[in-house]
Parts: structure tokens; sequence; C-alpha cells
């Protein structure tokens, strides 16, 4: 399985195209193994798409407010039948659910136990019925609500800022600031992997102009250019691997470091939710004793006065549960503040550690690669039937022309004298002649 944590071991994969009838969709295996209570044993596999992990995402967000939850790819995306799309996807579905099963609150839900196990049909009926299930507030309730919020926050009396509200204005800045540095260094990693893709497309258009340059010219320079066709065709091979190793490895492990700052967004954000509940609750609260108070001890008015008072008495019950629905929040979004601190500390250096040793693999890949092509061409064998090594064996260092050395030939006394140290000799003859002449 691709990654295990806490009794629990989850891996997406074996992505399937599927029609439907509106289009095409992406299935993919999720295959989970737990030994937790609440899991069935043994090996379950079962088909999900990406509207179930988003299903899935959604219900984590109403069940855990305050909880930074780890990042899905995107929703929207162009070509999402394209193999690259599919696996890219597939990658970053198989992160989430490692982040899910690792996650102290996430792991022992409920829902992750239907998500990873339960079948078709059941998986069905339980997404209906969290949906019926879940609480929706009046339209009227909704304008009261942020009536109240708002001429709070207009200037009357509300809460007082806390440590835990510094602290998390300190967070929400710090993290503005990181999103931008993040996809500031997601865009120039998208711009180097393109550029090693270039790089590969053009020299295997490289490659194949020097294969059938080697053709026409044939013998030991069209073996030579043959040999460095089959070189540079590698070498366009080594650039493309490069590149999918970069995106899988690090561009897109920041990429989720980048949406993860979404959630911390919205973890804030439900927070400050939380806290405007409170403060509308005790407004209610005060509001419902201030009609009392115009009511009690008035002749003729007792029943109403009764009234006032269950009314105060049910706002003061809904007060308290706001407030501890904000207390929990708060310290649930703190905890997740220091874990997320901790974690992106070993995860970024992870993922720099790995684009480090790509660094490395990938120089060590090319070295081997030029050094197999150079064996090749020392070896090659020249038209007088010696070969390059045979040349530098017998010839001075500074006489040596490389590839542009020529075989041998007698002079006028019968000694075997290059064809570049003879001409050498015919120009000095023909600078004396004319010389002389003169």
């Amino acid at each position: 399985m691709s990654g295990s944590s806490a009794g629990i071991s989850v891996s997406v994969g074996n992505p399937t195209i599927c029609s439907e009838n509106f289009g095409k969709y992406v299935s993919y295996k999720v295959v989970s193994e737990s030994n937790r209570a609440g899991f069935r044993p043994g090996v379950i596999v079962v088909d999900r798409r990406y509207s179930d992990f988003d299903w899935l995402q959604n219900e984590f967000s109403f069940e855990f407010p305050g909880c930074i939850l780890p990042p899905l790819p995107d929703k929207n995306a162009m070509n999402r039948t394209s193999p690259e799309f599919i696996e890219s996807r597939r990658r970053s579905l198989d992160r989430y659910l490692q982040r899910v099963v690792a996650h102290p609150e996430l792991s022992n839900s409920p829902l992750l136990v239907t998500f990873l196990q339960a079948d078709e049909g059941s998986f069905v009926r339980a997404k209906d019925e969290a949906k019926a299930n879940k609480p929706k507030l009046a339209s009227s309730a909704v304008s009261w609500l942020e009536g109240t919020v708002n001429s709070l926050a207009s200037g009357k009396p509300g809460l007082e800022k806390s440590a835990a509200d510094l602290k998390i204005e300190e967070t929400a800045q710090y993290i503005t600031k990181l999103e931008k540095q993040l996809a500031n260094v997601v865009k120039h990693v998208d711009n180097m992997v393109r550029k090693l893709k270039e790089s590969s497309a053009h020299l295997l258009e490289f490659g194949q102009s020097l294969n059938f340059l080697g053709q026409t010219e044939g013998d030991a320079i069209g073996t030579a250019l043959a040999h460095m066709g089959e070189t540079v065709d590698k070498l366009g091979g080594c650039y493309a691997a490069q590149a999918e190793e970069e995106i899988s490895k690090f561009m897109e492990p920041l990429d989720d470091y980048a949406r993860m700052m979404n959630s911390v967004k919205a973890a804030i954000q439900q927070r400050q939710e939380k806290r405007n509940a409170y403060i509308a609750a005790m407004a209610d609260v005060d509001g419902k004793f201030a009609a009392l108070r115009k009511v009690q001890g008035a002749v003729g008015k007792e029943a109403i006065a009764r009234q006032k008072e269950e009314a105060v008495t049910l706002a003061e019950e809904v007060r308290e549960r706001a407030k501890h629905d904000y207390e929990r929040v708060t310290d649930r979004l703190l905890a997740e503040f220091e874990t997320f601190r901790v974690r992106k500390a070993i995860d970024i250096k992870d993922i720099v550690n790995n684009f480090v040793d790509l660094q490395i693999e990938h120089d060590r890949r090319m070295e081997g690669i030029w050094a197999d092509v150079l064996t090749k061409l020392q070896s090659i064998p020249l038209p007088s039937g010696m070969t390059f090594d045979d040349l530098a064996a017998g010839l001075p260092s500074h006489e040596l022309g490389g590839a542009g050395v020529v075989p041998s030939r007698e002079d006028s006394q019968g000694r075997g004298v290059s064809s570049a140290a003879a001409n050498q000799s015919n120009f000095r003859d023909e600078d004396d002649e004319d010389y002389a002449g003169a």
C-alpha cells in the first residue's frame, strides 16, 4: 500500500475512465486495511471518484470546524481525461488520504470508515442521510444573525480581544505572506519543468538529425554520428524523466502546501463564524432581558412576563452552547496551528531534500550517458585500420586533433608522417618558393 498511519493503511490507484449520461469521469481504486475497532478486517477495495473525495472533505469541514483540512486537488481542470492529468490527480488524492489517516481527529471519524469501506449502495445512502440530517438555518434566522453581528461591528459591545485572538491574527498575517511566497515558488518551478520538457523535445529532434546525417556520411564518421544521435536521444529521455520526477516529487507537494493555505484560512473563518454566533447569542440574551424588565411587576402582564422569562432561559442556553462551540473551535484551531507549524517544517525539508537528490541523480545519469558514448567513439576504427586510441598512444598530445586526426602517409624518404604534418611541410615549401622567387 502507498502508506500507513496509526493502524490504517491506504492507497489510491488504478484510475479508470468511465462513462455516464453527462459525460466521462475517472474512478479510482481506494485500497485500505486497518486493525482499528469499527473497521472491517482484511484488505478492502472500493471505487471512488473525485466527487466522493469532495463529499468527504465537506463533511469533515462541517464536523470539525477549525480543523486545517488536507487540501484536495482543484475541482475544475482542462484535459481531465489525459493520462498526465489523471496520474497527477491520483497522486494528489493519495497524498490527501495519507494526511487524513495521520490526523488524530479525522482518522477516528465514522465518516472515514464509510468512505473507505462502504459498498456503492451503502455509500450512496450514507451521503443522502448526511445531506438530510445537516441542519439548515432559515432565511429569517440568517438575517437575524447577520443583523446582530453587523450592529455589534458598528460599535455595540462584543468580546474583548484575547491572547488567542492575537495569536490567530498573527498567524493569519503569516499565512497571507506564506501563500504569496509559495505561489511564487510554484510558478518558477513550473517554468523550470516546462523548460526541461522543451529541452527534451529539442534534444530528440537534434538526435534524429544526427542520425540522418550519419546515414548520409557512412563509414567511421557515420558511425560516430550515429552514436552521437543515440546519445542525444538518451539525453532527451533523461530530461523528460527529470521533468516528471520534479513534477511528482517537488512541484506537486509544493502546490499542495500552496493550496493548504486556503484550508488554514477556511479554519480561521470558521472560528470567526463561531465567535460571531457567540456575540450574537450574548446580544440576544441582553435584548430578551431588556424586554423582560419592561413587563416585570406590571399589573395584568404576569403571563407575558412568564413568557419573557422562558425566552430569556432559552436564550441563555443558546448562549452557553455558542460559547462552548466557540471555545472548542478556538482550542482546536490553536492546536492545529502548532501541528501545522511542525509538520510544515518537516515536509518542506523533505521536499527540498528530494529536489537535491533528483539533481544529483540526474547529473549521474547524464555523466553515465556521456561516458558511454565517449568509449564508443574512441573505439571506432579509422580508415587506416587504426583507432583514435592507437593514434593517441603514438602521437604527442599537441599533435592530436581529436576527431580531426587523419591517417598517415609516407614522405619523400619513405618515412611515415601524418597528413597534417605533410600539409604543414608543403606550406613551408610553397612559402620558401614564393620567398625565393621574390
